[in-house]
């Protein structure tokens, strides 16, 4: 009797899309069709980002079982990241005004967030 044998069937993993060009925008703000995403104009978007980004890193990791090069896909994601979307820090210089990230007034809550 082979049935008696067989057991039952592994169940299939629960896949969860992970969407990596959420990453890119800034909170409520919609892509145009074809066009290169927005840069980051304020801290609060530069957070939502980086949480974006944490949160598909997460979700990669996790499934890297089922989903094949997720090392790959979340080290491009984050070069896209730093390069394209959020503003690189400027060389220090008298005029700070011109640096994005000196700028901005940010408060406690939002350097522990960022760190």
């Amino acid at each position: 009797n082979l049935e008696a044998l067989a057991g039952d069937g592994e169940k299939a993993p629960i896949l969860r899309p992970v969407e990596l060009t959420s990453v890119e925008l800034p909170a409520g703000v919609e892509q145009p069709a074809g066009k290169a995403p927005q840069r980051i104009a304020t801290l609060t978007e530069a957070l939502c980002a980086l949480r974006r980004a944490a949160d598909c890193c997460t979700l990669l990791s996790n499934q890297s079982g089922i989903i094949a090069n997720t090392a790959c896909l979340r080290a491009t994601m984050l070069v896209d990241l730093f390069t394209r979307v959020v503003p690189l820090p400027l060389p220090i210089a008298k005029d700070d005004c011109a640096c994005f990230w000196a700028s901005q007034s940010i408060t406690r809550s939002d350097q522990v967030e960022f760190l």
